[in-house]
């Protein structure tokens, strides 16, 4: 009796190994399902928690930005005041010096027709001297 238990056994043993042979490649696709799962997991986690860094680095930044935006204009506001006045001086000059330039091209025109005219002056000198001889 004890002999045909053991062999039973056996043969139940060799359709159990025989099940499992032809389980052992499902299993192992399971598994590998699993970790590609709990990697995309792990990738989602990361992504959220990055979203969230990013947010909270825009919102200090944001912050930080608007802050310098307004000392820049504050700063921007007593250097026109400052200057203002020494502006309107400089301007004054420009508008006296702009109409001494506007004044040039007469000014060149002039010496040009006062060569112009003693050049030709000395040239009938000269011919009436030449033709008095």
């Amino acid at each position: 009796m004890l002999e045909q238990r053991v062999t039973k056994l056996e043969e139940d043993m060799g359709r159990i190994t025989a099940v499992l042979e032809r389980l052992e490649p499902k299993i192992n696709e399971i598994l590998l399902t699993g970790a590609k799962q709990v990697d995309l997991h792990r990738t989602q986690v990361d992504v959220a928690e990055l979203k969230g860094r990013m947010t909270a680095l825009d919102e200090k930044l944001s912050g930080r930005m608007t802050a310098i935006e307004e000392k820049l204009t504050a700063k921007i506001t007593i250097v026109e005041e400052r200057l203002g006045g020494r502006l309107s001086g400089v301007e004054g000059r420009m508008s006296g010096l702009e109409a001494r330039v506007a004044a040039l091209p007469s000014v060149y025109l002039q010496l040009g027709l006062i060569f112009t005219t003693w050049g030709i002056g000395s040239g009938i000198v000269f011919s009436i001297a030449k033709f008095a001889r």
